[in-house]
């Protein structure tokens, strides 16, 4: 309370020198006290209340005095000390405090505070419900069976109470895990933890607990571009950034900010290319390691954050004033990075773009990522900066490529598998497509498709389709980029690289839509070029759903959802296809090439067809929401194509219905009621050849377009 009043008394402008002494001491008094912890050990709960009422307190202090300037009365160094220590005591009251609730198992906050009703937990809060399982008729006729003779009687086993659930019902209010504790406490200011980053350099425990807390607040005063707040917390988000001050402010602080990340992240970067060059690590040093790969992922995340701010971004939506204040502020921040890497380099301005400079050391600094997440954090970091160097891209995207092709172990130095695997797996193919020239973006998906992702794919199951068998190249590569084998692409990975690539295969061919809207002139033999890779795409993309053992209900979602959005951009009025459609002459020139787009078109659109089948008889409901939409865009890409072609009197386009019907999984479907298919399925069963070679037929010639 003292401390408040003290900042309440700075509001009100009180400037006569007594007063100003008065403050001082007030100051110096508050920043020296001290609580005692004495006759507190023996009880649990006692201890914790303590402790996190000692914590806010330490937090109100650093938000109180923070802003205001060192007196000239007091020594700034002895300032800084009372600073440091008093942050050594809240550092470790709260390893002490996690500690204790561990023990307790539930603790509740103290209710002297406004967080009374908030209960900590250290036990798993989810309870998993009992999963539905349908009986069979069977089932069911012998269970009535036994019910009735009076033999045997099915005993409904009682659920035990799980500790959760306990945990529930004696408490009432809010209970949140012990890993969000630190979000109930009072949010330093932006202000504080700058200086007490600039005060805990060489600490690396200490620096790891001030960059977490730092990225939550950049992550509530310097939202990123396209970031959207939930509606029900912005009232605590307004409040939040009101404690943190103004843009000028934030900006300010942001300025003495930038030296301290981007010094954290030069050791950190020495470290490891030390390590890199030595012969091996010591049993004593992998805590060290873990340490310095979390500052140095921290570090990244922190300038990610900063350069995607939407104050720093310029928009196409923006305003000439808007836009030109967001270009300055962005140049003093890369200005600033750029002195702080030419006094660490001794070295002088080359005369060069800053941003092409920062982009420049974070190519270098590729090669001593240490671990996945440092890896994503690069990458991150790359992404929002700008570089017109089209040799920088490339060179970023090798290292991309590189990191694909890398096993990645986890602390415990062993593979990294599981959700942490793939989210990794995810960003990184995003931002090595991203990184890639969007006229060989299709070739490079592609080639991974046919080349990479196939190889995952059962051999059994590649020998009934021709279509695996589809010549693909990326200029870009070389033959030893070709032949390495990707640790990242697994079983399974399969279906995250399979979603990120067909997405990224319908942005490029927006792009290219996008483009041809405004410019419809370009070579006939380009477009065709382009259509003629997506298609083969598509039909691989469809002909994988058929893999049971890789498929999943998230990759069925995706294959439909991206399926459907590849017929809509093919069916476009300002598509590049139907460009080459437009004029009658120009479609009879190169309708056997046409014909071959579509026909691999239609081996994937059937298979994205049977998502709709599998859904039905699987009863999924996120499934069927997409099926009417899908339906419709295949009906007007349908009648789209249909148009072009009878138009050069080509009446049998689309001879759909003579197509046999299948399943997801490439089987034939046999209706009872029909004789005809009931026969053809009893002919079929006799060899598997006969099988093998009409799946084979269906996929490359009874799709035909005459």
């Amino acid at each position: 309370m003292a401390a408040i009043s003290l900042q309440e008394s700075w509001l009100n402008g009180c400037a006569s020198e007594m007063t100003q002494r008065d403050s001082c001491a007030r100051i110096f008094y508050t920043l020296n006290a001290n609580i005692s912890m004495e006759g507190i050990e023996n009880d649990l709960k006692s201890s914790c209340d303590v402790l996190f009422r000692t914590i806010q307190w330490i937090r109100t202090l650093f938000n109180v005095f923070s802003n205001e300037q060192a007196c000239s009365v007091l020594d700034s160094i002895l300032v800084d000390q009372l600073w440091t220590k008093k942050f050594l005591l809240m550092f470790e009251c709260q390893n002490e405090l996690n500690s204790k609730v561990k023990l307790l198992g539930q603790w509740s906050l103290p209710d002297r505070t406004t967080l009374s009703q908030i209960t900590v937990a250290t036990t798993d809060l989810k309870s998993k419900r009992p999963r539905k399982i349908r009986k069979r008729k069977r089932d069911k006729h012998l269970e009535n069976e036994d019910v009735g003779e009076g033999e045997v009687q099915d005993i409904v086993p009682v659920s035990l109470p799980t500790q959760a659930n306990q945990l529930n019902e004696s408490i009432s209010g809010k209970i949140i895990p012990i890993s969000k504790l630190t979000s109930t406490m009072k949010t330093m200011r932006l202000s504080a933890v700058v200086k007490l980053l600039k005060l805990m350099r060489g600490r690396r425990r200490a620096t790891i607990y001030l960059l977490e807390h730092l990225l939550d607040i950049l992550a509530v005063t310097c939202p990123r571009v396209g970031t959207k707040s939930l509606p029900w917390i912005k009232g605590d988000t307004s409040n939040n950034i009101r404690i943190h001050g103004d843009i000028t402010l934030i900006f300010t602080e942001i300025e003495k900010l930038l030296p301290i990340l981007w010094s954290t992240v030069s050791k950190t970067v020495s470290f490891f290319r030390d390590l890199l060059n030595s012969s091996g690590v010591m049993a004593t040093e992998s805590e060290v390691v873990d340490q310095l790969t979390d500052l140095f992922r921290l570090s990244l995340l922190s300038l990610w954050h900063l350069f995607s701010w939407n104050h720093v971004s310029p928009l196409p939506s923006d305003s000439d004033v808007v836009s030109r204040s967001k270009k300055v502020r962005r140049e003093k921040l890369m200005e600033t990075l750029e002195h702080c890497m030419l006094q660490e380099d001794n070295e002088k301005c080359t005369g060069t773009e800053a941003e092409l400079t920062v982009f420049e050391f974070l190519v270098d600094i590729c090669e001593a990522v240490p671990c996945a997440s440092v890896a994503v954090a690069v990458l991150d970091c790359v992404s929002v900066f700008r570089s017109p160097n089209e040799a920088l891209n490339n060179k970023m995207a090798r290292h991309a490529l590189t990191f694909l092709k890398r096993e990645w172990m986890d602390k415990e130095g062993k593979p990294m598998k599981g959700a942490a695997l793939t989210g990794a797996v995810r960003k990184m193919l995003s931002h090595y497509l991203q990184l890639r020239p969007i006229k060989n973006r299709l070739c490079a998906i592609q080639w991974m498709v046919a080349k990479k992702l196939a190889d995952l794919v059962p051999h059994d199951e590649r020998r009934k389709s021709k279509v695996y068998e589809q010549e693909s190249d990326d200029p870009d590569l070389n033959e030893r980029d070709k032949n390495q084998t990707f640790a990242c692409f697994t079983r399974g990975t399969f279906a995250t690289i399979y979603k990120v690539l067909f997405a990224a295969m319908n942005d490029a061919l927006a792009a290219d839509v996008a483009q041809t809207s405004g410019q419809k002139r370009a070579v006939v033999e380009e477009y065709l070029r382009t259509w003629s890779i997506a298609a083969g795409c598509v039909a691989l993309f469809g002909l994988m759903l058929r893999v049971k053992q890789l498929r999943n209900t998230s990759m069925l979602v995706s294959a439909i959802r991206e399926g459907r959005r590849f017929l809509a951009l093919m069916c476009s009025k300002n598509s590049s296809f139907m460009y080459l459609s437009e004029k009658k002459d120009r479609l009879a020139g190169i309708t056997e090439h046409v014909v071959e787009i579509i026909k691999s078109v239609q081996i994937g659109n059937r298979n994205f067809q049977n998502i709709c089948v599998h859904a039905k008889a699987n009863r999924s409901n996120v499934l069927l929401k997409l099926v009417p939409d899908f339906r419709v865009t295949n009906e007007q890409w349908m009648r789209a194509i249909q148009t072009k072609f009878v138009d050069i009197n080509c009446l049998d386009a689309f001879e759909i219905g003579l197509l046999k019907p299948r399943d997801i999984n490439g089987e034939e479907i046999v209706y009872s009621g029909d004789e005809q298919s009931s026969s053809t399925c009893s002919e079929c069963d006799h060899g598997e050849d006969v099988v093998e070679g009409q799946m084979d037929s269906d996929d490359g010639n009874a799709s035909e377009v005459y």
